[in-house]
């Protein structure tokens, strides 16, 4: 297909951490079935379990900051969730390039 570069993922080092399953844009039935998709085919009783989609830029030591926010949480099986900040991209920006994204804190698309 034409957009086949934006579906290239080289994982490296990180490839025996990480798994994905991709999906069809018309096979999709929105964030709940993905959700469900995932904890039935990835997930493996993991300490942490993390997702998100391809809309989240990323802070520095971000795994950090949130295990540490979990360390706040009462519960035995605490949940941190978020709605992402809006971002822009620059008009040069190469899909695979350095990510020079302004985020929009506060501001909703």
């Amino acid at each position: 297909e034409e957009d086949a570069q934006c579906f290239v993922l080289d994982l490296g080092a990180y490839a025996d951490r990480v798994r994905t399953h991709f999906l069809h844009h018309s096979k999709a039935r929105g964030p709940c079935y993905a959700r469900a998709l995932i904890q039935r085919e990835l997930f493996r009783n993991e300490d942490y379990y993390f997702q998100l989609d391809s809309h989240y830029r990323m802070i520095k030591n971000w795994d950090e900051e949130l295990v540490t926010q979990l360390g706040w949480c009462p519960s035995s099986k605490p949940i941190l969730t978020t709605y992402p900040s809006s971002y822009t991209l620059p008009d040069d920006y190469k899909p695979g390039g350095p990510d020079k994204a302004q985020l929009h804190p506060n501001k909703h698309p």
